[in-house]
């Protein structure tokens, strides 16, 4: 009898340590939200919404000089966004061969804070308001997902040469 009691307490321990077990860590799934941006070509050239390249790209937030990509043959990049605040502008050299000019780009947009867990805290999700740009390399710009998350496969803004 007593067996019998130990078995069923046994089993009882064990349907309560499995039901209790997370499946996976919050923790581990992705934190960083970025604005996930394409290069195309212009409308004038009569080939809008096909994919280009920027030949020698920097990319880099203007208030801080923080250089945060340089490559050859650019076609996607993501940029991060400032928590603390409402806009962040960043600039945009299209060929490093060429600096005179400069295009800037500034996003104005809304943080909301998304929870994840009492162990992991928040992360911020954006909400793109408005952008403004310069347009000396840069022919225009579309915005096609106003919510920035973390899904990476999100392209949120179309920058057109």
């Amino acid at each position: 009898m007593i067996r019998r009691y130990s078995l069923i307490g046994l089993i009882l321990l064990s349907a309560i340590w499995l039901s209790c077990k997370q499946d996976r860590d919050p923790c581990l799934q992705p934190k960083t939200v970025t604005l996930h941006m394409g290069v195309y070509k212009a409308a004038d050239t009569g080939s809008l919404g096909v994919d280009s390249v920027l030949p020698s790209a920097i990319v880099g937030l203007v208030d801080t000089n923080v250089l945060f990509y340089y490559g050859a043959n650019v076609s996607k990049f993501a940029l991060t966004l400032n928590p603390k605040a409402d806009s962040c502008r960043w600039f945009i050299i299209a060929d490093s061969n060429h600096v005179n000019n400069v295009d800037t780009m500034t996003f104005y947009y809304q943080p909301q804070p998304h929870f994840i867990s009492e162990a992991c805290g928040f992360i911020n999700y954006y909400n793109i308001n408005s952008v403004r740009c310069t347009n000396y390399y840069i022919d225009s710009f579309q915005i096609k997902d106003f919510n920035i998350s973390t899904k990476a496969n999100v392209e949120n803004v179309k920058i057109f040469y």
